[in-house]
């Protein structure tokens, strides 16, 4: 009988240590289970992280936009007289990319695009839309605003200035010649004519475009005396104006009367683009009275 008891009593001790590592494996599967389940929810959550920083960078990785009229201008904004015209010259003058004479006829199909059809370009004076690709000078060829022989530049500085330079019909360029720009009247002697429609009057002496463009002029102009100083002499010289007497009147009425449009805004931008400066006078019209009044 005590052999039963004492065999009963071993079982029982059996029975307790096999429930006890029973009950301890399973605390520690359980553990495991749990710290593989953190760490697989910390992996998750650092890749969700990781993704997150990208995206942010990819949002705040933009381009700078470029510099706006307002800030290329700065302080001049608040200025008039001399003050003004000396600090545009210097504004006009900095970083200024020369374009070459020959680079520009390329360009025309840019800067004096026609917005209503595709590679095509505005002619100056005429105003008549042509295929914009250059032809060896056959539809439209490089006119100096202010003729080259009067302003005495050639083909570098104003002579290769892409503000200064427009596209114009063979013809109309030939029957304006070096003749500086007067309002001639009923005095003129001469039309010019693209096509049936006059482009243009004169006389012996002066030429007198259509009134749509003569603001167009003035501006080119304007822009010409600021931004080269040496012009700004000769305009005052009859014998180099490209305005008949040298006359700031005569500029300035014509800057008022034919105020600046879509095609000569959309041309300065695209010269900023290109030349890395600006017509003053397109985007504040106002700086001619400031100066000149």
């Amino acid at each position: 009988m005590f052999k039963r008891i004492r065999r009963k009593a071993l079982f029982s001790t059996l029975l307790t240590l096999t429930i006890f590592l029973l009950l301890a494996c399973n605390k520690q599967t359980s553990s495991s289970s749990t710290s593989n389940s953190s760490t697989t929810s910390s992996s998750t959550s650092t890749t969700s992280s990781s993704s997150s920083t990208s995206s942010s960078s990819s949002s705040s990785s933009t381009s700078s936009p470029s510099s706006s009229s307002s800030s290329y201008y700065g302080a001049a904004t608040e200025q008039s007289g001399l003050i003004l015209k000396n600090t545009l010259r210097t504004i006009m003058t900095n970083n200024h990319y020369q374009t070459t004479y020959s680079e520009i006829r390329y360009m025309f199909v840019g800067s004096d695009a026609d917005p209503n059809q595709a590679g095509n370009l505005i002619l100056f004076y005429s105003r008549e839309s042509v295929l914009g690709a250059w032809d060896n000078g056959v539809t439209f060829n490089r006119e100096h605003v202010w003729p080259q022989s009067l302003g005495g530049f050639g083909r570098e500085l104003a002579g290769s200035d892409l503000h200064h330079i427009r596209p114009t019909a063979p013809n109309v360029n030939t029957s304006r010649g070096n003749k500086p720009f007067a309002e001639l009247g009923n005095s003129y002697t001469a039309t010019t004519k693209y096509g049936e429609k006059i482009v243009g009057y004169s006389d012996n002496n002066y030429w007198e475009p259509l009134d749509e463009v003569k603001g167009d002029i003035a501006r080119i102009i304007m822009y010409l005396i600021v931004r080269y100083s040496e012009l700004e002499t000769r305009f005052s010289e009859t014998e180099h104006s490209p305005i008949k007497d040298g006359s700031y009147t005569l500029l300035l009425q014509w800057h008022n009367d034919d105020p600046v449009d879509d095609l000569e805004r959309n041309r300065n931008e695209y010269i900023y683009s290109v030349q890395n400066n600006r017509n003053a006078f397109i985007d504040h019209p106002e700086f001619a009275d400031l100066i000149w009044s």
